[in-house]
């Protein structure tokens, strides 16, 4: 039986996640350097790790759908190494935007690179054109 084809499940529930991501940072950013409200332990954090546990498995499934059978294990690698790396390297830099200009400014960079992330998906998805059905088949040759 077939099945739809990842672009009508994963690009709404990636950008869905990226884009509110970026709306909680304006957000705390707003809330924090403009109304002097310190609402970052209120909640804002919290969301962040709730939405990054929900892109994961949604990266996980759309590499999976994307890539032929036998490189499975190797683009789930690479996924998984690269979103661990990109946890451990944009930390430190925001902790380095924190630390020379202030909480506000490190909220808002995360917010950029929110947009950018959200930006790229959306230019690249909007490259591969519309979902195809797609038949899973027998599993053959591994």
């Amino acid at each position: 039986m077939p099945r739809p084809a990842g672009n009508a499940v994963f690009t709404p529930t990636l950008l869905t996640c990226v884009a509110i991501s970026a709306v909680i940072h304006v957000a705390v950013y707003t809330l924090n350097v403009v109304l002097p409200l310190h609402v970052a332990a209120m909640g804002g954090s919290e969301t962040q790790v709730g939405l990054l546990f929900s892109v994961y498995p949604t990266l996980v499934a759309l590499v999976v759908d994307r890539t032929p059978e036998r490189e499975r294990g190797l683009a789930t690698g690479t996924l998984s190494g690269s979103f661990d790396a990109g946890i451990v390297v944009g930390s430190a830099l925001i902790g380095a935007v924190v630390e020379h200009a202030s909480f506000g400014a490190g909220f808002l960079a995360a917010a950029a690179a929110a947009v950018a992330g959200l930006t790229f998906f959306a230019v690249t998805e909007r490259r591969r054109g519309p979902a195809a059905l797609v038949s899973p088949g027998p599993v053959s040759g591994v």
